[in-house]
């Protein structure tokens, strides 16, 4: 992972308007910005031999034919219904 080397114009307005409406901006996309309630930060990019690669095809792409591993397409993520205290 890395910083992006020359994020669009667009990113930074995209930052600014955020700023605009109240939303903290940081300078990095992971440490503080993890813990805070919101806010908003260029992501970083993850890069291989010069080429820009997505986290699916960096990581789970290689493993994808392992028995213990199922990938859903199209799948919506739910909340998980809590379970009664004692039941």
């Amino acid at each position: 992972m890395q910083p992006a080397q020359d994020p669009s114009p667009l990113a930074h307005a995209l930052l600014g308007a955020a700023r605009e409406q109240g939303i903290a901006t940081l300078a990095y996309p992971n440490g503080a910005i993890m813990e805070a309630p919101e806010g908003a930060a260029i992501s970083d990019m993850l890069v291989r031999g010069g080429r820009r690669q997505s986290l699916y095809r960096a990581y789970v792409h290689p493993v994808s034919d392992q028995p213990n591993l199922t990938i859903l397409t199209g799948a919506q993520p739910r909340k998980p219904k809590r379970s009664k205290a004692g039941g």
